[in-house]
């Protein structure tokens, strides 16, 4: 699922991987054990640090899409 969200994400996956584990790391998930669950409670520390380099439209549309990803 990681990798789904790093695709996801709009930034280069290079990039992605380490803004997103970090962003997962501040709510206490383990981005390799990653559960739909933990995504669900990490996707406001994901937008806060996707937000950093996304545009606000962009950042709604990418955070809609790996939203998705918890159902």
């Amino acid at each position: 699922m990681f990798e789904q969200v790093v695709q996801k994400s709009g930034l280069s996956p290079v990039f992605a991987r380490g803004t997103i584990q970090r962003a997962f790391a501040r709510v206490g998930v383990d981005a390799a054990k990653m559960r739909r669950d933990d995504l669900e409670r990490a996707l406001p520390s994901l937008q806060a640090a996707l937000g950093v380099f996304l545009p606000p439209q962009e950042l709604k549309e990418r955070l809609t899409e790996i939203g998705r990803l918890c159902r």
